[in-house]
């Protein structure tokens, strides 16, 4: 072998370089996936690896193995879409849709193996007309009504906890004020067994501090808009899935070791 290539073994500064490569390596190197270890029906002893986990490390197989078939979904989207439409007819909202619907298959777990999982994000229904400030529980209140028809939770606004947004300068500096009573622009999601639903309700005629916010672009000054997503497994892989997950179940969600 050439000398040269012997020399960063016997010079000092080469050696540091060295170990800087061999340190960065072992940064950028994932971890080893974890495991579980428990006692199963039969008494024995079992171990788990994370890396053959067939969800991720975002859901409990519960969770999904309780989420709606994938054949089901777009149709329960489009259920609560025209019931929510149908309750709010007074207020003359005119939704139409805006952005484009899609599956998006999920490519890894988070423990460094392949996830079996698929995800819809609905269109966004926006409106073109807004209800009056006082009206705004009352069309929390109506959706909730319908999200509890088809078992999902009501929805948790960012309004009922400010403190967990941020300190008071920045609820000033984006709300206006640190009062959520006084806000302008109410978010919210509601959560249930890997299904979602957002909503937001903004009237920027209504901000109480002394800049306004920027008109959105694409949604303009005051709307109503809301959407809806949901994980689950697709229907050609549920038998394989419910198999490969069983022994998982019931157990707690190590800490994800990868980002995929």
């Amino acid at each position: 072998m050439p000398s040269e290539f012997r020399l960063p073994l016997i010079v000092g500064g080469a050696v540091i370089g060295l170990s800087a490569v061999v340190a960065a390596v072992a940064v950028l190197s994932p971890e080893p996936p974890p495991t579980t270890t428990y006692e199963g029906a039969d008494g024995e002893s079992v171990t788990v690896s994370w890396e053959d986990y067939p969800a991720n490390s975002g859901y409990a197989a519960d969770e999904i193995l309780a989420a709606p078939a994938e054949g089901e979904v777009v149709d329960r989207w489009d259920a609560m879409k025209l019931e929510i439409e149908e309750r709010l007819v007074a207020w003359d909202l005119d939704f139409a849709p805006a952005l484009d619907d899609g599956w998006f298959p999920q490519s890894g777990n988070g423990y460094g193996g392949a996830s079996s999982l698929v995800t819809y994000n609905s269109e966004e229904q926006l409106s073109t007309g807004i209800p009056p400030r006082e009206d705004w529980p009352e069309i929390v209140a109506i959706i909730d009504g319908v999200l509890a028809e088809h078992g999902i939770d009501p929805i948790e606004l960012d309004a009922d906890d400010p403190q967990e947004l941020g300190p008071d300068s920045w609820l000033l500096e984006q709300y206006g004020s640190t009062d959520p009573d006084e806000w302008s622009v109410w978010n919210g999601t509601a959560y249930s067994n890997a299904e979602w639903f957002s909503l937001t309700i903004r009237d920027d005629d209504l901000f109480p501090g002394e800049v306004a916010p920027e008109p959105d672009e694409e949604r303009g000054e005051h709307w109503v808009s809301f959407s809806y997503g949901a994980t689950t497994v697709p229907d050609a892989e549920r038998e394989a899935f419910e198999r490969r997950v069983e022994p998982f179940r019931g157990l707690d969600l190590p800490p994800s070791t990868s980002s995929d």
